[in-house]
């Protein structure tokens, strides 16, 4: 809820909301509130947190996971994820085992 995501509404028929539609929420903004901005590793983005941060060819690995994975999260929407399931839904329905 702090993080502009829900919105709780009290009462009986209470409970929490999405605060905007699906295909306004980023998979990055609620990994984001969940679990911070804290990098996979920390040295990529604090240099000086490693003394071998000059010499470590690892490092350059760790950023281009990190940059993959914050693309991927930005770029897909909760809307995204109903998609996918109604299309696999789809799939699977018409599907008859004997």
């Amino acid at each position: 809820r702090q993080a502009g995501l829900l919105r709780s509404v009290r009462g009986a028929a209470g409970g929490h909301l999405l605060a905007k539609e699906p295909r306004q929420i980023t998979l990055w903004e609620i990994f984001e509130a969940l679990e911070g901005t804290e990098p996979l590793v920390p040295c990529t983005a604090k240099p000086d947190a490693c003394p071998r941060v000059n010499a470590c060819v690892t490092r350059e690995v760790w950023s281009e996971v990190q940059a993959a994975c914050h693309q991927v999260l930005e770029n897909t929407t909760l809307q995204d994820l109903v998609e996918r399931a109604k299309a696999r839904q789809q799939t699977n329905a018409g599907m008859y085992y004997i």
